[in-house]
């Protein structure tokens, strides 16, 4: 076998170290989890994204094509839920994180945290769903007083809500 010339051995060093460097600019520039996860999705190869977790149910072909993709995880139950969902419409990319708990009967707890890609802000806020919530126009308020009917406190939702 012939050795490779000084020179190819520059050649292939020099890529190496560029390939490995725009990579390593790549991964300093993802600053947090959401853009992580955003990116990973929409910006890399498929095969390191989000959605390949084995966490994470499989997604359909159908689900794919969607501009809205909601990741579920496989341990989630009735009482108990967390999805990720990846928005990439043109004028609006985020991702949201939520967590569902069951709280009395047909009453769930959400809590949600949501980021958005172009702004970098992140949003969070709790609401109440099912079918025994009363339907109000004031949601805040609504949300204060179905914390203190439930007891819940912001302990608890700082507590419990972020073991994402």
């Amino acid at each position: 076998m012939k050795k490779l010339s000084r020179k190819w051995k520059i050649i292939i060093t020099t890529v190496v170290i560029l390939i490995g460097s725009l990579y390593g600019y790549y991964k300093a520039n993802n600053r947090n989890a959401f853009e992580e996860m955003y990116n990973s999705f929409y910006n890399t190869l498929p095969l390191s994204s989000v959605a390949r977790m084995p966490q994470v149910e499989p997604l359909t072909r159908d689900q794919t094509e969607r501009d809205i993709r909601p990741l579920n995880y496989k341990s989630n139950t009735n009482k108990e839920k967390i999805e990720i969902t990846l928005v990439n419409f043109s004028d609006r990319k985020k991702v949201s994180i939520t967590s569902s708990s069951y709280v009395s009967k047909e009453v769930y707890l959400d809590v949600t945290y949501m980021y958005e890609v172009d702004t970098c802000k992140l949003i969070n806020y709790v609401s109440f769903r099912g079918e025994n919530v009363p339907i109000v126009e004031d949601d805040q308020k609504q949300t204060r007083e179905l914390l203190e009917k439930y007891n819940i406190s912001k302990e608890y939702l700082q507590k419990n809500q972020t073991n994402y």
